[in-house]
Protein backbone atom coordinates (compact mmCIF):
# COMPACT_ATOMS: atom_id res chain seq x y z
CA UNK A 1 0.00 0.00 0.00
CA UNK A 2 2.57 2.61 -0.66
CA UNK A 3 5.11 3.80 1.34
CA UNK A 4 3.15 6.79 3.25
CA UNK A 5 3.85 9.28 1.22
CA UNK A 6 -0.09 10.91 1.15
CA UNK A 7 -0.77 12.39 4.62
CA UNK A 8 -3.58 14.50 5.29
CA UNK A 9 -3.36 17.60 7.72
CA UNK A 10 -5.69 19.09 9.25
CA UNK A 11 -5.63 23.70 9.71
CA UNK A 12 -7.51 25.17 12.21
CA UNK A 13 -6.05 28.60 11.41
CA UNK A 14 -3.51 30.15 8.87
CA UNK A 15 -1.53 33.47 9.43
CA UNK A 16 0.44 35.50 6.73
CA UNK A 17 3.40 36.96 8.27
CA UNK A 18 4.40 39.09 5.21
CA UNK A 19 3.74 38.79 1.56
CA UNK A 20 6.13 37.26 -0.89
CA UNK A 21 7.37 39.57 -3.58
CA UNK A 22 4.49 42.49 -3.97
CA UNK A 23 6.54 43.73 -7.32
CA UNK A 24 6.43 40.57 -8.57
CA UNK A 25 2.98 40.65 -8.28
CA UNK A 26 2.51 44.19 -9.64
CA UNK A 27 4.38 43.49 -12.96
CA UNK A 28 2.40 40.06 -13.53
CA UNK A 29 -0.93 42.16 -13.30
CA UNK A 30 0.28 44.79 -15.47
CA UNK A 31 1.56 42.21 -17.86
CA UNK A 32 -2.09 40.24 -17.65
CA UNK A 33 -3.89 43.52 -18.59
CA UNK A 34 -1.50 44.16 -21.29
CA UNK A 35 -2.07 41.48 -23.06
CA UNK A 36 -5.90 41.07 -22.58
CA UNK A 37 -5.68 45.05 -24.36
CA UNK A 38 -3.45 43.97 -26.67
CA UNK A 39 -6.19 40.67 -27.84
CA UNK A 40 -9.08 42.85 -27.31
CA UNK A 41 -7.77 45.89 -29.59
CA UNK A 42 -6.65 42.66 -32.02
CA UNK A 43 -10.07 41.76 -32.01
CA UNK A 44 -11.79 44.97 -32.71
CA UNK A 45 -9.29 45.97 -35.66
CA UNK A 46 -10.39 42.60 -37.21
CA UNK A 47 -14.26 43.40 -36.88
CA UNK A 48 -13.71 46.96 -38.39
CA UNK A 49 -11.06 44.97 -41.35
CA UNK A 50 -14.01 42.41 -41.83
CA UNK A 51 -17.37 44.83 -41.82
CA UNK A 52 -18.19 46.71 -44.96
CA UNK A 53 -17.38 50.26 -44.86
CA UNK A 54 -19.39 53.06 -45.28
CA UNK A 55 -18.38 55.99 -48.23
Amino acid sequence: MGNGACEVVFVQQLEVIKRNNPRWYSLWLYALTASLTIVLAKILVLLIEISPHRH
